[in-house]
This record gives structure tokens, sequence and C-alpha cells, in this order.
């Protein structure tokens, strides 16, 4: 198994778990999963773009 995918899970398993302890505080769970999902929009797709980026720049000219 990747590193990496490992370590995407991980972190989606500790922002869920905090979001989960919100909701129990806050009782807003539709308001704080939606700021989750950004949260994790925000941090994924700029890597998941550089990654493509870097994947084109260093294959092999064919």
């Amino acid at each position: 198994m990747k590193d990496s995918a490992l370590v995407l899970w991980l972190g989606l398993i500790e922002l869920l778990r905090a979001s989960q302890i919100l909701v129990t505080r806050l009782q807003e769970p539709l308001f704080i999963l939606l700021i989750c999902g950004v949260i994790y929009f925000v941090i994924s797709f700029p890597i998941a773009r550089l990654g493509g980026y870097l994947e084109r720049r260093w294959s092999p000219n064919d």
C-alpha cells in the first residue's frame, strides 16, 4: 500500500472525528459537515493538481 493513501485515510478519519465532536456540541450537522467537505477539498485539490503537474513534467517524452 502506498504511504500517501494511508496518510489520506488517516487525515480523513481525523477530520471526520473532529467534525463529529463539533456536531454533538453545536447540533448543526449539515453546516459542520459542509465545512468539513470544503476544508478537505481545499487541502486535497491543490495537492492533486500539483501531483498531476509533476507527473507530466517528469514523464519521459515519447
